[in-house]
Formats: structure tokens, sequence, C-alpha cells
């Protein structure tokens, strides 16, 4: 295997970093903002979900499409319009154009994690996949984590839609990184021949069906609802209260 792979891992990470970076930003800002449009908390929440509403819906297409197009290629839309996401979202002068500008970073940002995990099979042999799936996925708590720090004080020195636009800077990295450096791994064209018999829907059907895979369903849904509110949630409640 190519040493290029660490590589690619290395963007992939800094690509879904900018997922989580979106997924908690909003959150240091919510009294800030909730006082400049004049909305409630319970509307401000609901902008603040809005994110995940697309990002969940279009989890199984976008399986399904990065295994179509490539992952490059899904990559490179999503991040578009995620840019036009962020780009929105501080103009948003309306509770109705925060919640949809909000919807819309979500659907940005639903389109690195699978697609992430679909080079990781094409570019690790399968006794390292653990490893780097591991380390893509820790992506997520070092973008969260560096939005929970900055983001306040950008909004602090340039006021909340300047410093929210500041995150461009990152996510347009992101972008030209996977543009230039992203290409197909060596084991892209490898399918197993059950796969390929199985087709989309069955293949589908087959992952759906396994009994050991909803245990863990239910228990990360609840433990990551709970880091979500904690995060989220809760610091704007104990700011604004």
């Amino acid at each position: 295997m190519s040493r290029y792979r660490w590589v690619i891992l290395g963007v992939c990470l800094l690509g879904f970093m900018q997922a989580h970076i979106h997924r908690i930003g909003f959150a240091p800002l919510i009294p800030i903002f909730m006082t400049d449009l004049g909305i409630t908390y319970a509307a401000a929440a609901t902008i603040m979900t809005a994110y995940f509403w697309t990002y969940t819906a279009v989890q199984v297409p976008v399986g399904v499409l990065a295994d179509r197009l490539g992952p490059r290629r899904m990559m490179l839309t999503f991040l578009a319009v995620l840019v036009v996401g962020v780009i929105a979202f501080p103009l948003s002068q309306s509770y109705a154009q925060s919640l949809v500008t909000r919807g819309l970073i979500g659907l940005g940002a639903a389109g690195i994690w699978l697609p992430g995990l679909r080079l990781i099979h094409e570019w690790f042999p399968p006794q390292e996949r653990g490893r780097a799936t591991g380390l893509f996925s820790a992506g997520g708590g070092i973008g969260g984590t560096t939005a929970l720090m900055l983001v306040p004080v950008l909004a602090e020195r340039l006021g909340w839609r300047w410093g929210y636009a500041v995150t461009l800077i990152p996510l347009l990295t992101a972008f030209a990184l996977i543009y230039f450096l992203v290409r197909p791994g060596p084991l892209a064209e490898r399918r197993s021949a059950a796969a390929v018999s199985l087709g989309t829907a069955g293949a589908l059907k087959h992952v759906l069906g396994a009994p050991a895979l909803w245990p863990i369903n239910v228990s990360v849904l609840c433990s990551y609802g709970a880091f979500i509110g904690l995060v989220t949630f809760l610091p704007a409640f104990l700011q604004r209260h």
C-alpha cells in the first residue's frame, strides 16, 4: 500500500472537521443570535436542529451515490453546498431565512463522512481500517472543540456574523485539498462477488437486517444525543439564565 494513504486520511480528517465546526459552531452564538433577530429560545433551538434534519435525511442516498459516482465527486459537491450555506447563514435577517440556511449547512455537511469511509476502504488494507476510521472520526471531536473555543472569540471581536463567516477559511482550504489531492485508491475497483450480486437494495437490506447492528445504533443515538445537548443547548441556556 502506498504511503499516500496517510495524505488521503489527513485530507478526509480535515474535511470531517468542517462538518463538526458547523454542527457545533452555532451553539455558543445562540444568546446573541436571539437578541439580534428577536426570537425565542425555542425558535433558536429549532434553527440549531435544522442542521440535523437535512443531514440525517440524505445519509443513505449519499452512501449509494458515493459508490456510484465516487467519493471525491460527492465530497466536492456537498462541500460546495456547505460553502453556500455558510455564506448565506450570516446574511439571514429573519427566522425563516436562518432556518433554511441552517438546513442548507446540514445538507452540505452530510456528504463528508460516508465518502471519507469509502476512501479509507479504497486506500487502506483491512488490518488498518479500524485505526484509520478511528483517526478519521477524531476529526469530529477536533472540529467541534475548535468551534466551541474559537467561534465565541471571533464573534466577540468581529460580531457574530463576521465571526461565523471566518469559518469559511478552513472550509475552503479543505475543499481545495480534496480537489487537488484526493483520487481513487488501489482498492477502488475491488468488490466482492456477494456485494455485486446483492445490489444496492439488497446490500441495504442485508445491513439493516443484522441483529448486532441495532443495539449499537440505539446506544450511539442516546449517547451522542446527550453529548450534543450538553455541548450546545445547555451552555446557551446557562448563559442566558
